[in-house]
This record gives C-alpha cells, structure tokens and sequence, in this order.
C-alpha cells in the first residue's frame, strides 16, 4: 500500500512538473511571442546541462544511499554530509564552465541577462537535495511541497507578465520555483539530518557518483543540448518551435522517471535485506504501471499534435507540430 501510495504522490508530483508550464505557456507564447521563448528556452537548457553535470550520480546514488542508512542517524549524517559535500564542488566547477562557455561562445552574448538569472537557479539546486527526501520516502511532502509553489508560480505569472518585455520576469518567476523549495527543504532537513564535516566520507562515494554521473551527463547531450544548439546554429525562432514541440514529449518521459524515483529507495532496501522475491514482484507492478499510463500517452499525443500545439500555443506556433 505504501509503494502505491508512493507512486501516486510521485505520479502527481511530475504531472504537476510539466503540466503547470503548459497551463501557463497559452498565455505566456501569445505575450512573449516565439522567439522569447526560443531565447528562454536555449537558455534555460543550457542551465539544466549544467545542473545535470553538478548533480553527476546524485539523482540515484543519493536516493539508494539515504534509503540504504535512513534507520541509524550516523550513517544517515555520514551519507548525507559526504554527498552534499561532492554536491556542492561540481556545483562550483559547473558554474566555472557555464561562465566560461559565455566567454568563448560569441552566439551566447545575448542571453547574458538569462544566463545570470538561470545560475541563480543553478546555486539553489545544491540546496534543494531532493535526493534526501526521495531516499526517505516522504513523497507526500514532497508532492505537497511541489504543487503549493508551483500554484503559486501560475498566480505571478497571470499577474505579473504582461508585455513582451516582461521575458526575464517570467524566467526569474520560473528559476523561483527551485529557490522556493529549496529554501523549504533546507529549512525541514534540519529536523532529520545535520551537516557535519566531521562525518564527510568522500572516498566510498566518489566512485560510483562519479560512474553514475558520466553516464548521466553522456546521455543527456541529445535532450539538454538540443535546444541550445538549434538556437546557436538555426536562430531563436526554430529554437522556440521545437522547444514547444518537446514539452509533451518530456511530460511522458518524466513519468517514467517518476516511477525510477518511487523504486530506488524501496528495492534497495530489498536488494540489501535478500528479499529478492519482493525484488521480482515490486519490478512486475512497476511495469504493468508504466504500460498502462505510458502506451495511452504516447498514442494520444502522437494522434492529436496539431490540436495539442494549438490549443496550447495558438496562432503562429504551427511550425512545431
């Protein structure tokens, strides 16, 4: 019942993910117009590159590592102060990079002022350590935590953008949303787990984080980089139709990856005590999970792409289909 309930929260919480922008992108596609979103979203993938290559492995080390020691409060400070800690250094040499790809590539000049504001989002995500939260299995905060911010993002949006002007406004409203939860889930782990550098193990973790985060980082170019690169070699305007085109693509995969979340935390506590049987059959509900939400979804959208880009974008957004 647990894991049900789980896999609902988690459902819930990437639907509100990548269907909250979508409530929102009629409105802000008719204000800002295609080639503000092209700039926004080239930008916006480029900082998401660079959070990927900060996070490496922590996505999935960092939830199977907090499941693995979440019942003795040494080893969870020990886990969660070792990883936070390689956390935080690739942060850093991210940052460096972002900065340094502004300097030697010209076609970035003009999103200085995005940039600036998406390393912003970029900082906050080291404290937003979801991973720890995953790994404890306290998805009904999380999702909860999630759909209050994001409810308030929509409200800003509707009130505050109202030009074509207004396009870093709308991306500073959207780089909110990871400094609203990650001040919350600062503010919270303080009454489950303390840093302590005194408990930094880096030696066990390096590795795998390491591993993890290169395959993470590797498979990422063809998503993360797609964008940017179209804005760079293309313009902004083609940048913005397909940008608009991926967003229902995304909302599918994202479930996927929602259902990774709610298993990691639970089959590595499995996997660690035996119990492979339960392994087998937890594996056995994902899937059928998984078939009957993802086939529906893939089909439905593959059917109704015009009607989809236009009810969402409207007018002049054609292209994208």
């Amino acid at each position: 019942m647990r894991l049900k309930n789980n896999l609902i929260y988690s459902t819930i919480l990437t639907l509100s993910t990548y269907l909250v922008p979508l409530l929102v992108f009629p409105y802000i596609s008719k204000v800002l117009g295609v080639e503000r979103i092209g700039m926004i979203d080239t930008a916006d993938n480029i900082i998401d590159y660079c959070i990927l290559f900060s996070m490496m492995g922590m996505s999935t080390l960092g939830i199977r590592e907090i499941a693995r020691s979440r019942h003795n409060a040494l080893m969870l400070k020990q886990a969660f102060s070792s990883l936070f800690c390689l956390n935080a250094f690739t942060t850093f040499i991210a940052f460096c990079l972002l900065w340094a790809s502004y300097l030697c590539i010209p076609q970035l000049h003009g999103k200085g002022n995005l940039l600036m504001i998406g390393s912003v989002k970029l900082v906050f995500n080291l404290f937003w350590i979801e991973w720890l939260f995953r790994g404890l299995e306290r998805f009904r905060y999380i999702t909860l935590r999630s759909v209050v911010v994001r409810a308030l993002f929509v409200l800003c949006v509707f009130c505050l953008v109202k030009t074509q002007g207004d396009y870093c406004l709308y991306y500073m409203l959207f780089v909110g949303i990871v400094m609203a939860n990650a001040l919350f889930n600062w503010w919270h782990r303080r009454n489950i787990v303390a840093f302590s550098f005194r408990s930094i193990r880096l030696k066990s973790y390096l590795r795998p984080y390491l591993k993890l985060g290169l395959f993470a980082v590797l498979s990422a170019i063809y998503t993360k980089l797609s964008v940017p690169l179209l804005s760079v070699t293309c313009g902004d305007i083609e940048a913005g139709y397909y940008a608009t085109a991926i967003r229902f693509y995304q909302v599918v995969i994202a479930l996927v990856v929602s259902l990774n979340s709610v298993l990691i935390p639970r089959m590595s506590v499995l996997v660690e005590q035996g119990r492979m049987a339960e392994v087998w059959q937890v594996s056995r509900k994902a899937l059928r999970w998984l078939l009957a939400i993802g086939i529906p979804l893939v089909v439905l959208v593959e059917i109704l792409a015009p009607q989809l880009i236009y009810i969402f974008a409207g007018k002049g957004f054609e292209e994208a289909v």
